[in-house]
Parts: C-alpha cells; structure tokens; sequence
C-alpha cells in the first residue's frame, strides 16, 4: 500500500538526489566556469524579480545577495527533483537510476532549455552544445544515481520494504546535509562572487586614507551578473567584428595585442552606486581602438548601434558615435598588466562617460546593427543611456560621525563627471546654507576622477558637512536624492562632524 509515510520518502529519496545533481552543478561552476542550468534559470528568473526588490537586495546585501539567490535556486532544484522522485518510485536499481539521468537530460536539453531561450542543449549560450550539454549529463546522470543510492539507504535487502530504522538515519543524515551544503555553498561560491568594493589606502593624516588616484587591481571594484564569473578558453576565444560591416573580423588575442594601441586613464562607476559609495575606481587602460577595428571592417553609414557580447552571454549596446571616439577602447591590459581575469580577460570594453554596465568583461563580439538594442541590464529596466551622472563624496573623515579634539580637520574625497570633467568641488559646514570651494588635485586624464583636499579649523560643536561639485561644462551636480534605479543615484553627499571641547 502507498502511505502517505512513503510518499514522504520517495519525495526525500528524491531531494538527495536533487542534492547530488546540486553540487555537481556547483563543482561545475567553481572548477570550470561552465555555463549551468542554474545560471540559465537565474538570468531568465531576473526578468520576474521587480527591480525595486531586485535594488533593495542590492542595498541590503551587496555581493551576498546573488550568492543567496544562487543558493536558494539550488535548493529549489533539489526539491524539483523531490517532486520528480515522488512521480517515479522506487528507483532501486543502478540501471534504473541511469535511465532517469539519460531521460532527465533528454528533456531538459531537448524541450526545457530551448523553451528558456536557451537553445537545444544550449545552442545558442556562450560554447554551444559541446560546452553545455556534457555539464548538463552530469548533472542529470548525478540525479539517478543520487536517487539510486537514496532507494538503497532506505529499503531492506530483498525487496522487503522499509526499514524505520533506517529511514531515521536517512532523515537525520539528510538534515545534516542540507545544513552543511549550505554553508560550504556560500563559503565557496562567496569569494568569487559577483561584487567586491575598492580599498582606500594611501594615507592624509596618521589615522585617514584617501583613495590612490589609480587604483591597484586588486582594489579596483568589481561587480557582474554572475555568481561566479567564467573562465574563457584562450585556445577558443576570439573576436569578431560583425553585423553590418563590409569585411567581417575574426582576431585570435596575439593577433589583437600587434595592432595598433592606444593608452587612455579611465575611472568606472557602477550605475548602483550609492550616494557616498565606493563603486569607482581608476585605472590606465590599454587595448585597441574600436574605431580602428570598425574602419578595417568596413564599417556600413546605415548602423546605428554596435553591440557588445561576452562570453558570459552578458550584452549591451552603445551608440555609434560612442563606438567610434577615438577613446573607446577594447582593452587587454590593465595598469601595465595583462587584464585580471575578474576585470574580463582576454579583453574588455572601455567607454569613457557611460557607467560600468556599459564597459563588459570578456567580450566576444561586435555586432553593428541599425536598430535599438537592448541588452541584459537594459531589458531588465536599468538606463540604456547609462551617461555618468556627476558625483561628489567625502572620504575623509571616513565615518558618518567623527568626534574630533578642536583644530584643524583634514578633508578629502573625490568627484567625478564622466567625460565631461570637474570645474570645481564645494563645501559646506552649515548644512547647504553656505559654500566655500575645495583644492583640487589635477586630473590625470579628462576621463579620471579628481580628488579634492580641504583644511577647517571650527569651534566645539555639531557640524553637518556637505560636498558637490560642477562638472567640465559648468553644470551643478543634481542635489535630488534618488536611488540608482534605473540610471544611477543622485544627491548631495554628507557626513556629521562633532568637534568636542577640550
């Protein structure tokens, strides 16, 4: 008879087996980089999530929040495959178990990928079929064999049914399990996850830092779609030039790096920067022109739009006449070494002025096309635009209070315009009431923060200090708070200095 007790069961025989598929999944991602069904379910399941939600979880847990995503999304297979063992039975045998993992990929990749838009065995994702298909084997393969080995742990020798006893230890064991893989999940998957912030590291005072004006690799932020981000197959990889141009490209990397280079200082910020946060950075970039690229291909009068694609299958698009500045640039090096892999190596895109979603890792491809793109980002309901909004913080004193003894107080911090520049930078001690300017350090190219100094000598007492600045063209940075979303925030920066009595 099947009770409800054994219902149970073969829906927990079916979760481990779920389990054993999840971390072949993960082991997948960290070793090698390779594209999974989790990865496909997740970019398509950001269309679902409201953007508001999709910020707050920004806000709130900064590069943890699609760590958790990813691993609730792992859970939530295993119990998918929870389900599929309650519709199976009892799956006893290794043959079995086999089968289930051979059908189990035969649907996946023939009906649930193509209807992801993902192609038949992930035709159309980054590597086709012969990189995603063996990925998705294993993990259907693990299934069976994880409900196999479930089966076996449960029932008694001879077909004899189930042992109670058994089934406890099963339970407990399972438990155990689903506590430990969720903390080694997020130990592994949290170090190479898909946000870091910049350091601030040269000294102003004994106990202050300001940040470098180039800031060294390992400190320059990072932030991608991507759980863990890929690893390319150099032996692979190439770069095209495609779409409406007369003589397409196909470059391999030695065959990109003896053209003809070009060198430009560019400072990134992403578009879900705070007010008063520290996703910028600096860095002297050198690669390729683009419009070098375009020209050699022959570029067509009728496009419109050139398309950026990764190797992640993250897109964008950026206006031709942005495309073809002599400052944009398809860079291979960073600050004098060849591109970091979290930075997109082999190469990436560097478009002074707009924000980072703008600026892809590990690009594949350049499409010209006559019509509007949108790409990841963009399609998720961020600013196709993207233009660099301008920008001012404090960063010294570092902390929103700082009880200081009376004297003089060092300040400091950074603006930034995009390509339009920094005119000047203002302070204010008395909430925005009155402004005094700030001394500015030259830029180090036209596309480059700058950072500003500034020496106050006030009385004991409670100060609220406020900075902005006014961009190249004279313009005064917007004083409205809002929040990044959808095309960056925007707002007046402010810290509260108390100054005490002696």
């Amino acid at each position: 008879m099947d009770t409800q007790a054994d219902r149970r069961w073969r829906f927990g025989a079916g979760v481990l087996g779920g389990l054993a598929g999840a971390a072949v999944i993960l082991f997948l991602k960290l070793a090698f980089g390779l594209v999974t069904l989790a990865d496909v379910l997740i970019d398509r399941l950001l269309f679902l999530v409201p953007m508001d939600l999709f910020s707050l979880g920004i806000r709130l847990l900064g590069g943890w929040a699609k760590v958790v995503f990813y691993v609730g999304l792992l859970f939530v297979l295993a119990g998918v495959g929870g389900l599929a063992g309650l519709a199976l039975g009892p799956v006893g045998s290794l043959a079995r178990g086999l089968g289930v993992g051979i059908a189990g990929w035969l649907i996946l990749g023939g009906v649930v990928l193509p209807l992801l838009g993902a192609g038949l065995f992930g035709a159309s994702l980054t590597g086709g079929p012969a990189a995603v298909g063996p990925g998705l084997l294993a993990l259907c393969l693990a299934y069976g064999l994880g409900l196999t080995l479930a089966w076996r742990l449960i029932s008694l020798p001879g077909g004899a049914g189930f042992d109670p006893g058994r089934r406890l230890l099963v339970g407990v064991g399972a438990g155990a399990v689903l506590v430990a893989a969720g903390g080694v999940v997020l130990r592994l998957l949290n170090p190479a996850g898909s946000q870091t912030r910049a350091g601030f590291v040269i000294p102003l005072t004994p106990e202050e830092s300001m940040p470098p004006e180039i800031t060294p690799n390992d400190r320059f932020y990072v932030v991608s779609k991507n759980v863990v981000d890929p690893t390319v197959d150099l032996a692979r990889w190439r770069l095209e030039i495609r779409g409406l141009v007369d003589r397409p490209l196909s470059l391999a990397y030695d065959d990109l790096r003896r053209l003809p280079a070009r060198e430009e200082i560019v400072t990134f910020e992403c578009i879900s920067n705070e007010v008063g946060g520290d996703l910028i950075s600096t860095a002297r970039w050198r690669g390729v022109p683009l419009a070098y690229l375009l020209e050699q291909a022959g570029l067509r009068p009728e496009a419109r739009k050139v398309i950026v694609r990764a190797w992640d299958d993250y897109s964008t698009a950026i206006p031709v006449d942005r495309a073809v500045h002599p400052s944009t640039i398809l860079a291979y090096e960073m600050n004098g070494e060849p591109l970091p892999h979290k930075h997109g190596f082999p190469v990436r895109l560097v478009t002074p002025g707009l924000y980072g979603m703008k600026n892809p890792k590990w690009v594949t491809a350049v499409e010209a096309v006559d019509y509007d793109y949108l790409g990841f980002w963009e399609q998720r309901g961020w600013s196709d635009q993207a233009v660099i909004k301008t920008m001012s913080e404090v960063i010294v004193p570092s902390r929103t209070l700082a009880v200081r003894t009376p004297g003089p107080v060092r300040l400091g911090g950074v603006a930034f315009a995009g390509d339009r520049g920094i005119l000047r930078v203002e302070l204010s001690f008395d909430g925005g009431r009155t402004w005094r300017p700030a001394e500015l350090r030259p830029a180090l190219s036209r596309y480059s923060w700058v950072l500003w100094v500034a020496e106050w000598n006030p009385p004991p007492g409670s100060y609220r200090v406020v900075v902005r600045a006014v961009d190249g063209s004279g313009q005064l940075q917007d004083a409205t708070p809002r929040p990044p979303l959808p095309d960056g925030a925007s707002g007046y920066h402010s810290i509260t200095v108390r100054i005490r009595e002696v």
